[in-house]
């Protein structure tokens, strides 16, 4: 919920529009190199994951899609009560593609292989189905109300709820999120039940290689 409610697909579907709002002279052109950046940060993201760990990269997307989302509303909210931002006309650009980036780094990718990770396998199956669904009816939900709440309580404060939304979603990683990094699938699983395991994944599996072994 919190990767579609951060407003990833209301910034991605909307960007022509964002941009053409905030007075871009080829807003075109500016969507085509966020859908580029986009591709490349995910590439980034996948050589990262395995070194940088997930829970790291999931509370580094978090802040730094708030960071961005801020700036982004700050725009906004200048612009729509006529205020002058003929200085800060840079800023919607940068601050939708920094948005992607640290996006692509952990929250786009990393939800779908945590699911893998952290659901046991006696309940994979429906445990995934279930993420989907709840995924793409955030998806929907977003998409179909972007518009409406723009015009209701305005962009900038449409950016600036999505931040909170990014800022609610870190905290629960850092607080009820493991890293499941280097562990086993047993040591999850006794992580998520506050067990705390006695041996290591590599441990582990050195002792079941000695048993076949003997």
């Amino acid at each position: 919920m919190s990767q579609q409610l951060s407003g990833v697909n209301g910034v991605i579907f909307f960007a022509e529009k964002i941009f053409m709002m905030a007075g871009a002279e080829d807003p075109v052109m500016c969507t085509i190199i966020v859908g580029v950046v986009q591709s490349i940060a995910t590439l980034v993201s996948s050589v990262l994951v395995d070194r940088a760990g997930r829970k790291f990269l999931l509370i580094l997307s978090g802040v730094g899609m708030a960071i961005f989302l801020v700036a982004l509303g700050y725009f906004f909210i200048i612009l729509e009560s006529k205020g002058d931002v003929t200085n800060l006309k840079w800023l919607p650009l940068v601050s939708v593609v920094g948005y992607i980036v640290v996006f692509s780094l952990g929250f786009g990718p990393l939800p779908w292989m945590m699911a893998g990770e952290l659901l046991p396998p006696q309940i994979k199956g429906f445990g995934s189905g279930i993420t989907v669904a709840v995924n793409w009816t955030s998806v929907s939900v977003v998409t179909l109300f972007f518009q409406p709440l723009v015009k209701l309580i305005s962009s900038g404060y449409m950016f600036s709820m999505f931040a909170v939304i990014s800022v609610i979603a870190t905290l629960f990683i850092i607080f009820f999120v493991p890293e499941t990094k280097g562990k086993s699938m047993q040591e999850i699983q006794d992580e998520l039940a506050g067990i705390k395991s006695s041996t290591t994944s590599v441990e582990t599996e050195s002792s079941l290689f000695n048993d076949f072994e003997n």
